[in-house]
């Protein structure tokens, strides 16, 4: 029985490597406004600049189609490779080894060409298809830049055709990575006609480990179910974020809370703190963030005032214009410009 396996297995490796060789002769003679489409693929440069984008926006659909087709190309390659592979015997796994081509040599590539069509934002509609099976992709790259491409897509999708990406959407809230934890969380924000089936979801991820990850949950489940997160202390969250050094998540936390308007005793108290702070990103944001609450953020009135001497003149504009839409007239005459 273990023999006829091997046999089997061995008459599949041979299979695999008579396939890719006529895929590969198959590719190589298809010819693309000149030249081999091989060609076009391998000049394609990751992080690729705005010349590189002009150049295949100017080839139009087919060159749209192209990118599509090359995102898919292998796919049952690098399954079969994975699944063969192991089970083959010492010396034919060697042998095939030197022969076949890795699946891992195509990351470069595919890399360069998904990240192209998430330069092309929602004029990448026409192959949505191919970038919605990238999200179930082995390569977690792939998969990252994939669900980074929703974040346009999504605006120009259908009821229909939302619902149907929904499930990989979920499905990528638990991956270990936590840069596709953060792209799904945005995609997720879309969704809040599915809030039944969403809101769980975002609830269990309101306390991930990344705090990246956890200011963009917090902000779907507020669009998606506010009333759910405040009955799990979303507000509490989202300020222990507005504490953190890194600048770059708590000034997004200072946005939610002024966006979310909830709990002001507890959000107008944080925002407070953080406009007498030294940073001059958070700061200012805390201050328009205050200006949102109307006269339940009365309390912060001194905060504010102090923050009219403060060193950066973007936080000394924000905190009065705050003052104005409080109190006029708690607004000094001469604060500094």
């Amino acid at each position: 029985m273990r023999k006829r396996l091997s046999i089997l297995v061995a008459l599949l490796a041979v299979a695999l490597l008579a396939g890719l060789t006529w895929h590969l002769l198959r590719t190589r003679a298809k010819v693309f406004h000149g030249k081999p489409e091989r060609e076009w693929i391998k000049g394609i440069t990751y992080f690729g600049d705005d010349a590189q984008l002009k150049q295949w926006r100017d080839l139009g659909p087919p060159g749209l189609q192209l990118l599509a087709r090359t995102l898919g190309h292998g796919r049952l390659y690098r399954k079969a490779y994975r699944w063969i592979m192991p089970r083959l015997p010492g010396a034919l796994s060697s042998s095939l080894h030197r022969r076949l081509p890795d699946p891992a040599a195509s990351h470069a590539t595919r890399m360069g060409v998904i990240y192209l069509l998430l330069q092309f934002g929602e004029d990448a509609m026409p192959v949505e298809p191919a970038i919605a099976r990238a999200l179930r992709d082995d390569d977690p790259g792939i998969r990252l830049i994939a669900l980074g491409c929703y974040e346009r897509l999504l605006k120009f999708m259908g009821e229909k055709e939302k619902l149907a990406r929904l499930p990989d959407f979920l499905r990528a809230m638990r991956d270990r990575d936590a840069g596709i934890r953060n792209n799904a969380a945005v995609a997720l924000w879309h969704y809040p006609a599915q809030a039944q089936t969403v809101a769980p979801v975002l609830l269990k991820a309101l306390h991930d480990p990344n705090i990246g990850v956890r200011i963009l949950v917090a902000r779907a489940l507020a669009h998606v179910h506010l009333e759910d997160g405040l009955r799990v202390g979303i507000v509490p969250v989202v300020i222990e974020i507005l504490k953190d050094p890194n600048d770059q998540v708590a000034y997004k936390a200072a946005e939610l809370l002024g966006e979310m308007r909830a709990e002001p005793e507890l959000a107008v108290s944080a925002l407070a703190d953080s406009v007498q702070g030294t940073n001059a990103l958070v700061a200012p944001t805390a201050a328009r963030a205050l200006a949102r609450f109307g006269d339940q953020a009365r309390p912060s009135i001194p905060a504010l005032r102090n923050a009219l001497q403060h060193p950066h003149s973007a936080v000394r504009r924000e905190a009065l214009s705050t003052l104005k839409q409080i109190e006029p007239q708690a607004t000094p005459v001469n604060p500094l410009k």
